[in-house]
This record gives structure tokens, sequence and C-alpha cells, in this order.
């Protein structure tokens, strides 16, 4: 009897683990790839993919209150930067009819 309790409790946990991964997923980066963070300039504006969402989540939260699903647009840099750069981050929150974007720069030297 305490095998088929336990085995019934190892499948509850096992099927609650698995509901709660499937819930996780944020950030749709399909746009984007690794050569994507690199500026013209050939600095990274992120590490990774990971930490761009991270930097999103963080905008979304001060915008509307709460974590939600987004979708990484695109990244478009600016023209006119030999070192560092300036970068605008289009994004589309799952449930909003509009885009919506955040600039980041490094700006060492700007050539005019």
């Amino acid at each position: 009897m305490k095998t088929k309790g336990f085995n019934i409790l190892v499948m509850l946990c096992l099927a609650l683990g698995l509901y709660s991964c499937g819930g996780n997923k944020r950030a749709d980066t399909t746009n984007i790839d690794e050569t994507t963070l690199v500026a013209p300039s050939g600095e990274k504006i992120f590490t990774s993919i990971d930490k761009l969402s991270d930097r999103i989540e963080k905008e979304i939260v001060e915008a509307h209150g709460e974590k939600k699903n987004f979708k990484v647009l695109e990244i478009q840099y600016l023209p006119g930067f030999e070192k560092g750069y300036f970068a605008i981050v289009h994004y589309q929150v799952e449930g909003v009819d509009y885009a919506e974007n955040f600039a980041i720069s490094n700006d060492t030297e700007s050539k005019e």
C-alpha cells in the first residue's frame, strides 16, 4: 500500500512540475540571434539573448505592473558610432495592440 501511495505522489509531483514548466515561456526571440546583439562598432549590447529578455521583462513590469509574454521585433542601431552604440530595442507585448521600445547606449565617442 505504501508503494502505491508513493507512486501516486511521485506521478502527481511530476505532473505539477511539467505543468509549471510549460507556463514559463515569456519571450519569443525568433527574430534575433546572438549576432543581432553586436553593434556595428563590434560591441555587444547584451551578453546573451536571456539578458536581453530580462531587460525587456523589467521594462514590461514597469509599464504594465506585471510580467507578460512578449516578442522581440528588432534591434535598431543608430549610425555614427565608431566606439560605443545607441540601440533601440522594439518588442511586442502579448495582448497589446502596439509595439513598445526602449533605448540603450554606451556612447563613448560619436562622430558627427
